[in-house]
Formats: structure tokens, sequence, C-alpha cells
């Protein structure tokens, strides 16, 4: 599943979730690819940081924080959904 998530400094990246527990998200880069599935190992993420992935809003974030628009990044993110209210 694409998500968005949120990383250091409120950076925003596209991401696959590969799985999930004990309150962790575990992503990889979106399109990454492995030859067995099964050997596909993720960075864990907080839950709180992982939103439902939604296009516009990945490239209004990414614009925000390129321009170092704190600001809006807070009013950005605000709109964004956690992944664990839609899965």
């Amino acid at each position: 599943m694409r998500v968005i998530a949120e990383a250091y400094e409120r950076e925003p990246l596209d991401r696959q979730l590969v799985g999930a527990e004990k309150g962790l998200c575990y992503l990889v880069p979106f399109g990454s690819t492995d030859d067995d599935p099964d050997e596909i190992r993720g960075v864990g993420f907080p839950e709180r940081y992982v939103f439902e992935f939604d296009g516009q809003l990945l490239a209004d974030l990414t614009a925000a924080f390129q321009a170092d628009d704190t600001e809006r990044l807070t009013e950005l993110w605000a709109k964004a959904h956690h992944i664990m209210e839609v899965a």
C-alpha cells in the first residue's frame, strides 16, 4: 500500500507499507522491488507518522518543505489521514 511518511523535520516521503506490528509501520521507498517479497525489509516508522496516500497532498507537502514554509507544513500535515484510521 502506498503511503506518505512524515520524516525528520517534517519532510514528506513517498513510501510503500510492507508490514506493521507493535505500533510500527515498516516502509520502503515507493516502487522498490525485490525478487523475493518475503525478503523485503522496511524501516520502522511509528504509526502516528504514516498517512494515507494522496498525490496532491504529497506534492503540496513537498513544495512547502522545499520552501521551508513551516506554517504551511503544519496546515497540510493536519489534513493528512493516519493510515491506521483507513486500514
